[in-house]
């Protein structure tokens, strides 16, 4: 995870659609291509918003149809961009869905804003990266993503995440270290490595 961005994503195909797609297709193109995020592109090809398997279940659980909604209606828009030179660990740190199932971060420590001089397929590119980072950060257990999210977004010691979890230390450190290497197992079977 110590990798720059650049590096990282250099090969990488992102699934882009643009904001009048429906919400069934773009899962559809998700599901065939074993992504887990949809890059919403304008006709200049310039990143306006990303539409993730969150926001497919946000739909579900509003009880609108995938077949009728737009994803201009349930995407996020204007992702944080990193700049292709920022290393893996630092789309880690900038996570939004953490922010949201980590409900005690505060919004102005993890703000990213993407530099004006970056392309736009950079900032896809980048926006890329960050979906697999998202994607395998849900795939983590509850205690062990709270824990990454303690150690990572808010620069907490195992002392602290333990304190904080109400959990022995030891019970914290495990979950810190597990955590991590499900983390970079499947960062790895999507092609991000360390």
């Amino acid at each position: 995870m110590n990798r720059d961005m650049a590096e990282i994503i250099r090969n990488q195909q992102p699934l882009t659609m643009r904001p009048g797609a429906t919400v069934q297709d773009a899962c559809k193109e998700m599901h065939e291509r074993k992504v887990g995020a949809v890059l919403i592109t304008n006709p200049n090809g310039e990143l306006v918003g990303i539409f993730t398997g969150r926001d497919a279940v946000r739909l579900l659980a509003e009880g609108k149809s995938p077949t009728c909604t737009n994803l201009h209606h349930v995407m996020t828009r204007e992702p944080h961009c990193l700049p292709p030179r920022h290393k893996a660990i630092d789309a880690l740190r900038s996570g939004a869905s953490e922010r949201r199932s980590t409900g005690a971060l505060e919004d102005e420590a993890l703000e990213v804003s993407a530099e004006a001089a970056l392309e736009p397929q950079q900032m896809l590119d980048a926006s890329l990266q960050r979906a697999h980072i998202d994607a395998c950060m849900q795939a983590l257990n509850a205690q062990q993503r709270q824990a990454l999210a303690l150690a990572y977004y808010k620069g907490l010691v195992h002392t602290e995440i333990a304190q904080q979890m109400g959990a022995p230390l030891g019970t914290a450190k495990a979950w810190v270290r597990r955590g991590l290497d499900k983390l970079k197992e499947c960062l790895g079977a999507r092609g991000v490595t360390s």
